[in-house]
């Protein structure tokens, strides 16, 4: 379960690459960056957006998950982005906005489905 946090501390320089399933949620649309990985060869994508739809989102984990063996890193825009079959998850606090919510609320609806799943909260 610390794969991902052995990676991170392990002092080398590492490469993420983000992917807004809001405009890549298609193998289509994938398929051109999924060819080019092996030249940028990133150590993780990202995937999250800011109003992601929840079957673009899954879409975009399955189609990567399927076509890549990168660690898939979700980058949550709310707690509707989450899904078990990505590596890991950022955990963060959003403050930039003026959106209360951001700071604690989503955290909080997402944290009893987290503890659930095997995702590695990082």
């Amino acid at each position: 379960m610390d794969r991902l946090y052995s990676i991170l501390t392990n002092g080398e320089k590492k490469i993420a690459i983000l992917i807004d399933p809001d405009k890549m949620n298609r193998e289509e649309e994938l398929h051109p960056l999924i060819e080019r990985l092996t030249f940028l060869n990133p150590t993780f994508l990202f995937i999250g957006g800011s109003s992601v739809d929840k079957d673009d989102f899954d879409n975009c984990i399955r189609i990567l998950k399927d076509k890549t063996k990168l660690p898939l890193i979700i980058f949550p825009g709310s707690h509707h982005q989450i899904n078990e079959n990505a590596d890991g998850l950022l955990f963060l606090s959003l403050i930039s906005g003026r959106n209360p919510d951001f700071l604690i609320g989503h955290q909080v609806e997402a944290a009893h489905l987290l503890k659930k799943l095997p995702l590695e909260i990082i």
